[in-house]
Order: C-alpha cells, then structure tokens, then sequence
C-alpha cells in the first residue's frame, strides 16, 4: 500500500515536472521571438531605417491649402527668428481614399 501510494506520488511528481519543463521551454521560445521581433524592428539601427524606408510607397501630393501655408511659413519664420534650435514639424492626414 505504502509503494503504491509512493509511486502514484513519484509519477505525479514526474508529470509535474515535465509539465514545468514544457511551460519553460514555452517562456523561452516566446522571449526569442520577441527579441527577434525587435531586433529587427529596432529604429535606432541605420540598416533597419533604409529597409523601412526603401519599402514604403512615396507620392507627391499637396500637403495643405494655400491659407494654412500662409500661417506654417509665419510659424517657421517666427521659430527660426527667435528660437533657432526648436523645429516646426506637422502631418496633414486626409481622409480621401
């Protein structure tokens, strides 16, 4: 009675372990993907940028309307009088399709 109940206690112990085990190998497996993932998602790297960049569709189009350039050329000109190290910098998203 006493080897029976050792043994379903060892083989439990032994599924727990490689259960353990299993989940570990899993944990590790994610970390490397995502190392990878960012690894080669990593912005700072020269390489990454011209590969992004290189892969990106580019169109000239017309940014804005005649009024609103009037005002981003008095901005900029206002920046670079008085605060020559500051940049003005926008984005003009349209919702034509």
């Amino acid at each position: 009675m006493v080897l029976r109940r050792a043994r379903r206690t060892t083989a439990a112990a032994r599924r727990g372990i490689a259960r353990l085990r299993g989940e570990e190998a899993s944990r590790e497996e994610e970390a490397e993907r995502r190392r990878l993932y960012f690894e080669e998602n990593d912005l700072s790297r020269s390489s990454n940028q011209l590969r992004f960049i290189a892969g990106a569709r580019l169109r000239a189009v017309r940014p804005v309307n005649k009024e609103a350039v009037k005002v981003l050329y008095a901005l900029d000109d206002w920046i670079r009088d008085r605060q020559p190290d500051w940049r003005l910098s926008f984005e003009v998203v349209s919702s034509q399709k």
